[in-house]
């Protein structure tokens, strides 16, 4: 039997990436749900958050990809990619979040939770997957 072994000190790191992606893709999931049902209130105070935390993400990947000597296109559209899905992903969680603050009864005392922490822990292998073998895709 002849099979991958993880080295003791890359479990723990997997569990907790495993974990974090997780909990922050049940927050998007319930971020949805929210948006479908019509909203959380007070979402305009929250928005120039989101859109601050994708700002800060295409500064940051503007700055660390220039170092890598990448041409102007392929520096832009990597960088507004990244920080379009962000703000996509940060207004989604913090959606979810408030979603869960203001009804975690309905959501806990029905089974919803479970089929979106079920769905995040697929999602999350999938990820994982996709960013091992995308170049297989790409030829």
């Amino acid at each position: 039997m002849s099979g991958a072994v993880f080295r003791r000190d890359v479990l723990p790191k997997a569990v907790a990436l495993v974990g974090a992606s997780t909990l922050l893709l049940t927050m998007a999931f319930l971020g949805v749900l929210a948006v479908l049902q019509g909203g959380n209130p007070g979402i305009g105070g929250r928005v120039p958050i989101y859109l601050l935390l994708a700002a800060a993400v295409f500064v940051t990947f503007v700055v660390l990809l220039e170092q890598r000597d990448l041409d102007g296109r392929t520096v832009l559209v990597s960088t507004t990619s990244l920080a379009v899905a962000t703000g996509i992903l940060a207004w989604l969680i913090g959606e979810g979040l408030v979603y869960v603050w203001n009804a975690r009864g309905s959501i806990v005392a029905s089974h919803l939770i479970v089929y979106l922490v079920a769905a995040a822990v697929a999602c999350t292998g999938l990820f994982y997957w996709t960013l091992n073998h995308w170049r297989e895709f790409t030829v």
